[in-house]
């Protein structure tokens, strides 16, 4: 598909705005924290390090988004930050970086507020840039490195940045290839990690000037390519190497910033510093971590995943573990009762014993015989000094000694069932407090997410003329990190459309009696397994009316049949319907509500509109948190069990008069045989839970069900009857798997310690089902894909929207990721095939180096085609990327229509 001119248009004013309200707050935090760093003058290496990051970011966002001067201006701050060592009056650089950081905040305001797409050029935007022209022309020359005791290049203009990436950056380098070569792994399995290693070693060398790192591992790199058998031998001696290497140029730093100090005391401090490095580089462990206050450590989300889900089978396990102990106990009762039993039979032969030993003194029926047959050998004893014991006797006295003996085991088998219990205590303890750090590690409050609304709104206010606030309710809810995160671009498509289509003018609003101010509102709560967020404002509303005859113009619906309200309402996220008159740069944009429904739908979210016209409209997005341990009560239906959250069963109520019932209240004998029952003073239609949902089996027993359970649904409590309770018990909830399409009736599965699998249903839904507003559920296959897939990996909000937008009007299906290690995490789990992966090089947590690496390295992907598309577009990088593997080079920013045509080219249609 070939993008017109309108398409492009629409592409660069949605990138625009990205960049302005999603993009450009975060770096002007950057450079406001970075400068106020600077200007306090502690830990200088690290405020001129943040802000280079910072305006590095905003001049590639801002050539994007096609602010050529505001970008240059980026890049001039970078320059000066550069030689920001050689500059003789500090103050006076700093107050040139604060000018320059104010005159960016005005320019990024000023285009917020343009209504025109031209380049934002102004004459204070060319003066300051010229200020830093100048500024930086001024500086004096850097002075000849002092480096004569080490046979290394010197070191770049910048030495507090060079120390500091030498110190950690290059010292994480030198622990990851130890690590690899401590493994004693295979040639074959080095390889790759003693490439990224030579890589990194030679990037560095590179972007810090340093020529003799790159030069120390020159040999590994060509060892790693040839793949020679003595490579470990060749790679730990180039560790060594760079280590010595490293040290003498820091040394000679330390000498040229001190020249009266000695080498010895120079050795110190490079000793000194080094080991601090090591001390807090995040590959090492401290000797004692829990001694050291604020000691963090970054983990990826991905094994966070893979420890909530090894908790929770865990917790299956534990379950298992507690119906061991029940078959214990109940092992131990049986064993008590029949050693009981045997106690009397033990007196019994313990008589008989003795009976029988009496016998054998008594009744001698031939004495004379009895002393010739004893002669031999007790002939110094009378048979009545001294007991005669028949065959009879030593099977006797074998069964009282197995018998003791049995009451012996009995009592150890209670012993050990009482230690088993209480190891079980602790376990239970054990798991809970892991659970508990785990939750803390991936919950943050609600606002953190939602703080960038307030300060968005602003801006919308001011530029289209309208008066509208935000309200935030459930600040303090503990929201999923991760998903929170993923729901940003949903958020904000919500956000617009709110305030756009919602809201009203302030004289629009006076004239049909409301305030002047309008309202938005966001906010969160948990509900049960689910956590909903939801934004609603007090606008317009949505007109049915309109809905209905787009969705007929649309083919969505016939026209021959009016569905329900609740149908009307889900055709607004149907592809491509739209009650707009037309399409605007802030909210649809030419994309609907339909990719809005996507992204949630693959977090296994679900979402729903509720509208008044005239009165506003909210959406709710309910998605269920990764991993859920609540109280659950067990029951069944038509021999069917089932889960419900014990937070939304309001009571119990047991039909069957049965006095043991304790725990539950007793209706009257012939409740059962009533269409509802009275409950607080409300009197409630009973439906049978079976019959209710709708896979109900059409010859299911008509048996009279024993208990009613009043479920929370909202508003209106419903009640629903079933045929037993089995108990209530703290039982780990788990999602179902995406692949397969389930109902939003069912919130996951329970496993109990049988193996038995039990779904949980979420309450919330059978309203809908006892309404009938929820259609028929069918389950069945999702759909085999017909467009081709692209995987992205960039950090910038706005360059990956710019991206979706161009391919999914391309014809091509987008999935999107943050950084190179959500990017593997995708494919590692993608059910469907990708065609092309197109990455940045500068990512947190996964670069694009290491991407493509791992993409090659993968069984699976390793013929996938590769586009880099960055803004580092030298021969250096061009060929590290060639080397690895990339099928083509992009540098930022692109040409739209060169991208689309190579992206054609290198990609195949999944299948």
């Amino acid at each position: 598909m070939v993008l017109d001119a309108n398409s492009l248009e629409a592409i660069a004013r949605e990138t625009r705005n990205c960049f302005l309200f999603e993009d450009a707050p975060d770096y002007q935090a950057e450079l406001t924290g970075g400068l106020a760093q600077l200007q306090t003058g502690q830990n200088t290496a690290a405020a001129i390090a943040s802000l280079m990051k910072a305006a590095h970011s905003l001049k590639g966002g801002a050539g994007i988004a096609q602010f050529p001067e505001l970008s240059r201006l980026a890049h001039k701050f970078e320059d000066l930050l550069e030689t920001f060592d050689r500059v003789p009056d500090p103050d006076a650089a700093y107050r040139l970086l604060e000018r320059g950081v104010a005159q960016i905040d005005v320019a990024l305001a000023a285009a917020a507020r343009a209504d025109s797409n031209d380049p934002l050029e102004t004459p204070a935007l060319t003066s300051i840039c010229a200020e830093f022209d100048a500024f930086v022309r001024a500086l004096p020359s850097a002075p000849p490195p002092q480096l004569a005791a080490a046979d290394v290049s010197s070191a770049r203009p910048y030495p507090h940045v060079v120390k500091t990436a030498l110190t950690v950056d290059l010292e994480d380098c030198l622990q990851r290839a130890d690590a690899a070569l401590q493994l004693q792994l295979s040639v074959a399995e080095l390889v790759p990690a003693l490439q990224g290693f030579c890589d990194e070693c030679a990037l560095l060398g590179e972007t810090l000037e340093q020529q003799w790192l790159s030069a120390a591992v020159l040999p590994l790199s060509k060892a790693t390519e040839a793949r020679l058998a003595a490579l470990p031998a060749i790679a730990g001696k180039t560790v060594a190497h760079v280590r010595q290497q490293r040290d003498r140029v820091l040394s000679a730093m330390v000498e040229s910033a001190s020249p009266a100090s000695s080498p010895g005391t120079a050795a110190k401090s490079v000793a000194k510093t080094v080991s601090a490095a090591v001390t807090t580089a995040p590959s090492s462990v401290a000797s004692h971590p829990a001694d050291v206050p604020g000691l963090q450590a970054r983990m990826p989300v991905a094994r966070l995943d893979r420890l909530n889900n090894t908790l929770g089978e865990l917790l299956v396990g534990y379950e298992r573990f507690v119906l061991f102990g029940e078959q214990l106990q109940q092992t131990s009762l049986s064993l008590k009762r029949r050693a009981e039993q045997l106690a009397p039979i033990n007196d019994r032969i313990q008589t008989l014993y003795d009976l029988l030993a009496t016998d054998a003194r008594v009744n001698r029926a031939d004495a004379n015989g009895d002393r010739e047959r004893t002669a031999g050998t007790r002939d110094d004893f009378d048979p009545l000094q001294l007991d005669r014991y028949s065959d009879l006797h030593q099977p006797l006295q074998e069964l009282q000694e197995l018998m003791v003996q049995v009451q012996e085991n009995r009592a150890d088998l209670d012993a050990i069932d009482r230690d088993y219990q209480e190891s079980l205590e602790d376990l239970r303890a054990a798991l809970s407090q892991m659970r508990s750090d785990l939750t803390d590690a991936r919950l943050i409050p609600f606002r953190t997410g939602v703080e960038k609304f307030d300060t968005a709104l602003r801006s919308l206010n001011q530029r289209y003329q309208k008066d509208a606030v935000l309200q935030v309710s459930g600040e303090d809810t503990l929201v999923d990190r991760v998903v929170l995160e993923q729901l940003q671009a949903p958020l904000n498509h919500l956000f617009r459309n709110a305030f756009d289509h919602g809201i009203e003018t302030p004289a629009e609003r006076i004239a049909t009696g409301k305030p002047p101010t309008a309202t938005i509102r966001l906010s969160a709560n948990l509900q049960g397994s689910r956590v909903e967020i939801a934004i609603a404002d007090d606008g317009r509303g949505i007109d049915e009316e309109k809905v209905w005859q787009a969705a007929i113009a649309r083919g969505v619906h016939p026209p021959t049949h009016r569905p329900s309200r609740r149908e009307i309402l889900d055709c607004i996220f149907a592809p491509g319907l739209s009650t707009a008159r037309a399409a605007t740069d802030l909210s649809g944009r030419g994309v609907g509500l339909d990719v809005v429904r996507l992204q949630v739908e693959r977090l296994r979210g679900s979402v729903r509109v509720d509208t008044e016209l005239g009165r506003g409209t909210r959406f709710v997005l309910a998605l269920p948190v990764a991993l859920s341990i609540l109280p659950l009560l067990l029951c069944r239906s038509q021999q069917r069990a089932f889960a419900i959250p014990s937070s939304q069963v309001l009571k119990a109520i047991s039909l069957s008069g049965n006095p043991n019932s304790n725990s539950y209240d007793r209706a009257a004998p012939d409740t059962a045989l009533l269409p509802e029952i009275l409950w607080e003073n409300r009197r409630l239609p009973v439906n049978s839970l079976a019959q209710l949902l709708p896979y109900a089996e059409p010859n299911a027993s008509n048996a009279s069900p024993a208990f009613v359970l009043v479920l929370d649904v909202g508003d209106t409590p419903i009640a629903v009857a079933i045929d037993a309770l089995e108990a209530e018990r703290e039982l780990v909830l788990k999602p179902f798997d995406g692949t397969v399409p389930v109902p939003p009736y069912l919130s996951g599965c329970t496993v109990l310690g049988s193996g038995e699998i039990v779904p949980v249903l979420n309450p919330s839904y059978l309203g809908d089902l006892l309404a009938g507003d929820s259609p028929a559920w069918v389950p069945s296959s999702p759909p085999a894909p017909s467009v081709t897939t692209v995987l992205i990996a960039d950090d910038s909000v706005a360059i990956r929207r710019s991206l979706e937008r161009i391919l999914e009007q391309s014809g091509y299906r987008v999935v999107a990721c943050r950084d190179g290690k959500e990017a593997l995490s995708a494919l590692e789990q993608a059910l469907e095939p990708f065609a092309l992966a197109i990455t940045d090089i500068e990512m947190p947590q996964l670069d694009g180096f290491g991407l493509l690496q791992a993409i090659r390295a993968h069984a699976r992907w390793q013929d996938l085609p590769v586009v880099m598309l960055t803004s580092r577009d030298n021969p250096r990088h061009r060929e590290t990327a060639r080397r690895l593997g990339a099928t083509d080079y992009f540098g930022k920013p692109f040409r739209p229509q060169e991208l689309v045509a190579a992206i054609a080219r290198w990609s195949k249609p999944s299948k």
